[in-house]
């Protein structure tokens, strides 16, 4: 019977020493006789009360022997080294899983690698347009050319070039009169009637030296391509019109005697009234002739004489200086 006793008592005993945690840090505080037996349950007899100068009794004691190397108190030193110890592993720990788990020192996902600026391709800032395409050489005409009967020597310019038979002409005027007239000291033509406006329609063969007001422009050979444009420009204006449009279809470098040559070939709107004329093709060449000027060349054939641009290729390949 004793010993049921004593079992009961133990029991009590322990189940008086075992606290929950909620019945710590529950919404309910205990009755005060309850805290009273928890806090002896927890620093035993002798620590007072359980009141707030129970309280400050007991860490008084404990703070008394921080410090203490020797003497009576020893055993009691270790327990706020204990307390510290164990607060700074568990601040390690936390720093430590902080690391771990990206919440400090970093952030979740891997920085991003700088960027850096990508170098402009080449030839960036240069002009992407496609090169202009050469234009073809002279065409080689196809049909019956006309007969040549001779040479047309061109004194004035120092050029010969092949005189036309067939329906061709030689204009019999001086080299004077002929370049007031046309600006031109030769001149080879088809007639070809009048235009509603009684002028008198042709296809010409004429040369003569680069006219003097266009001189400026030409100092050598490398100025072919100039004084070649320019002349063109003034035969439009003159025989045409400065608003007449003009295409530019053929360009060629050749040799005549060994000296240099050029020619360009255009297609010229020409709408002449009560004629079914609607455009010229017109041949430029420029000839060195060993002079200070060069020689000029002036072809033109309207498209209602096709039969006629056969002796475009007779002329050129005919030219001497």
């Amino acid at each position: 019977m004793s010993d049921q006793r004593a079992g009961d008592r133990v029991a009590e005993v322990e189940e008086e020493r075992f606290v929950t945690a909620a019945q710590i840090s529950g919404p309910k505080t205990p009755p005060a006789d309850r805290q009273r037996e928890l806090w002896k349950t927890v620093w035993g007899e002798g620590s007072g009360d359980g009141s707030e100068e129970g309280f400050e009794n007991r860490f008084a004691d404990i703070e008394a022997g921080i410090g203490d190397d020797d003497g009576p108190g020893r055993g009691r030193r270790v327990w706020p080294w204990a307390v510290a110890g164990s607060a700074a592993v568990a601040l390690v720990a936390v720093v430590v899983t902080a690391f771990a788990t990206g919440t400090l020192g970093g952030s979740e996902e891997p920085p991003k690698p700088p960027q850096t600026r990508q170098s402009a391709p080449v030839g960036a800032g240069k002009s992407t347009q496609p090169a202009k395409e050469a234009l073809p050489p002279l065409p080689r005409y196809k049909g019956t050319r006309s007969p040549v009967t001779g040479q047309v020597k061109d004194r004035q310019s120092g050029l010969h070039y092949a005189a036309l038979g067939g329906r061709w002409q030689l204009d019999q005027r001086t080299p004077t009169e002929l370049r007031a007239k046309y600006g031109f000291s030769t001149r080879q033509y088809v007639p070809l009637g009048q235009d509603s406006q009684g002028r008198q329609v042709f296809a010409h063969v004429m040369s003569g030296p680069l006219p003097t007001r266009l001189a400026p422009q030409y100092t050598g050979a490398a100025d072919m391509n100039k004084v070649l444009r320019a002349t063109a420009y003034e035969v439009k204006k003159r025989f045409y019109g400065a608003a007449a449009l003009a295409t530019k279809t053929a360009e060629q470098r050749f040799k005549v005697g060994g000296r240099p040559a050029e020619l360009m070939a255009f297609e010229i709107r020409n709408r002449r009234a009560g004629t079914k004329i609607t455009k010229d093709t017109v041949v430029f060449a420029a000839v060195d002739t060993g002079r200070a000027l060069p020689a000029i060349l002036y072809i033109a054939i309207p498209d209602t004489q096709k039969s006629l641009l056969p002796d475009i290729n007779t002329i050129i390949k005919s030219i001497k200086p």
